[in-house]
């Protein structure tokens, strides 16, 4: 029910991926009742709804500028339509009543909360660059390396003008102050995702460092020949590559779960997957490509049954769970995820 023209795939993919949700156009002689999208991935009865007029800022350009407001699901991408980008959104009569049956069940404040991305865009001076004269840049690799914001720049700044030294190693007025403020971050960190103990946190430099360390150590300590590890085929490359060279090394052996026809992770495979030979479910919360949100605690309750490890890739949920649109906070513990 999407249908997208290949001319103008680069500019849809820009807008699908800008802020984790995806907008589309409707004509002015259509109805204006805001559009819903029910949430089944999470069983959520109610939609998840944001005005693009506010998201609008992350991806506008000369060529593709929004109007006016219009609600879409958040949760469950729907596309990208303006005449601009030339995209269009096709659905069913019955898909469309349904959406809005949603969306009027909820209240209007509610519909109208979302976060202010242009000024979110302010505290970020990269993206004042431009790609050519009047077209500011719009920045997708944060899966590779996310820009950072005026705030951590200065801290930053003030950290190597103030602060400078080893942590943990020193005795001296510095490095003293150097470690109370690396511990104090941790137990920030703790603290924003629920972590049982701050020493739970273990600082990396990315996504591929983090799940190396553990197919380091625990996945080359404990996995054998015949021993399987399940992914899915939507995993980024960090939480694929290093699996690959697990079972080279080990004998062990992928699997891998699924998508169904809208986009989602096809769950209802998943106990067929799960066997006695498997050891480790590694999984992303909220996948980079596709946007959509991964039912961990189902998959870690039934990943735990069968006596297996769970892993979860949490690089594009954590950052992204304070957001209004989501209605939906990181929490480490009621997650199940053993990293």
């Amino acid at each position: 029910w999407l249908k997208i023209k290949v001319a103008a795939l680069r500019d849809a993919m820009a807008a699908f991926l800008a802020g984790v949700v995806t907008v589309a156009d409707v004509p002015a002689r259509r109805s204006r009742t805001p559009v819903g999208l029910h949430d089944e991935q999470r069983g959520c009865r109610r939609a998840t709804c944001v005005p693009v007029g506010w998201i609008s800022p992350m991806v506008r350009s000369a060529r593709s500028p929004f109007s006016r407001p219009f609600y879409v699901g958040s949760d469950i991408m729907i596309g990208v339509a303006t005449a601009g980008l030339g995209v269009r959104v096709v659905a069913s009569r019955r898909q469309a009543r349904r959406w809005r049956r949603v969306a009027r069940a909820l209240p209007v404040a509610e519909q109208r909360q979302a976060v202010d991305f242009k000024a979110a865009r302010e505290d970020f001076p990269i993206l004042r660059e431009e790609q050519r004269p009047g077209v500011p840049i719009v920045y997708l690799d944060n899966a590779a390396t996310s820009q950072k914001p005026l705030q951590v720049l200065a801290e930053l700044d003030r950290f190597y003008r103030s602060d400078n030294s080893n942590v943990h190693c020193g005795m001296h007025t510095l490095s003293i102050r150097a470690t109370e403020a690396f511990e104090g971050a941790r137990a920030k960190i703790a603290k924003f995702v629920n972590a049982a103990d701050p020493h739970e946190i273990i600082s990396t430099r990315n996504a591929s460092e983090a799940i190396n360390l553990v197919a380091f150590t625990w996945a080359r300590a404990n996995l054998r020949e015949g021993d399987e590890i399940l992914l899915t085929v939507m995993e980024h490359h960090s939480n694929l590559v290093p699996w690959q060279m697990v079972a080279k090394d080990t004998g062990a052996t992928l699997r891998f779960l699924g998508l169904t026809p809208e986009g989602m992770l096809d769950v209802s495979k998943l106990d067929e997957l799960l066997t006695e030979r498997t050891r480790l479910v590694a999984i992303s919360q909220v996948s980079n490509v596709l946007g959509c949100v991964n039912p961990i605690q189902d998959i870690a309750r039934r990943a735990h049954s069968i006596g297996a490890k769970l892993l979860v890739d949490a690089c594009q949920s954590v950052p992204h769970s304070e957001l209004v649109i989501w209605h939906m906070r990181v929490d480490v513990q009621q997650l199940g995820a053993d990293w």
